[in-house]
């Protein structure tokens, strides 16, 4: 069973955004829950009335976002022709896997089984990066575009983390939240080299027009 919450005023969730969902679902507030509905006639809804349940909402999520991108973080790899580039990627391929091996340390603390719950954030910035690639970029503008992609996606991931981290709090898991600070700690080092990388590129190999 997951810890009980220790404490659950509905106010203090509302401040967090949700950038994960099953499908790309409307968020419907009515009095103290919050829904995820699926729309159309019939369509099921789904109820998020606790803390506990955000935070276990949000933890699928971005288990799911991280696989996603371990596998993300191969083709961006593999698609760049320049040394630094590839070696950031590369790394971060690493961090991404004990980011994963984290999330299921956090899982065993929370009480829960690993599960992912599909983000449709992340696949939608992959799917994106995918169909710029099969428009046959030149390869001074794939590797600043692969780049920019990864920037999207750390950016996306420093959300998620910074959401989860209070919820964690709020249940008195501190050791979970620890875990997740850990990882939001690489995310943001891995945006701040993506950045220096991206201000450094020799923009002067790309034709202005």
């Amino acid at each position: 069973m997951a810890p009980a919450v220790q404490t659950a005023e509905a106010p203090a969730c509302w401040g967090f955004s949700f950038e994960c969902t099953v499908a790309p679902l409307p968020l419907v507030l009515a009095g103290s829950r919050l829904f995820l509905s699926a729309g159309g006639d019939g369509g099921e809804t789904m109820t998020v009335e606790t803390i506990q349940e955000l935070f276990e909402h949000g933890l699928e999520d971005v288990y799911h976002a991280e696989h996603e991108l371990l596998e993300a973080l191969a083709d961006l790899e593999e698609n760049t022709e320049r040394e630094e580039i590839s070696s950031a990627f590369a790394e971060h391929r690493e961090e991404t896997e004990a980011h994963i091996d984290r999330l299921e340390e956090v899982f065993e603390i929370f009480g829960e089984p690993p599960e992912k719950e599909e983000c449709e954030g992340i696949k939608g910035l992959i799917r994106e990066y995918e169909e710029f690639v099969d428009e046959d970029p030149s390869q001074e503008v794939l590797d600043y575009h692969s780049m920019a992609a990864a920037e999207k996606t750390e950016h996306y991931e420093i959300a998620a983390y910074g959401n989860l981290i209070p919820l964690a709090d709020q249940l008195g898991m501190d050791e979970a939240a620890d875990l997740l600070e850990e990882n939001l700690r690489e995310e943001q080092e891995a945006l701040d080299e993506l950045t220096e990388l991206t201000e450094s590129f020799e923009m002067d190999a790309i034709p202005a027009e």
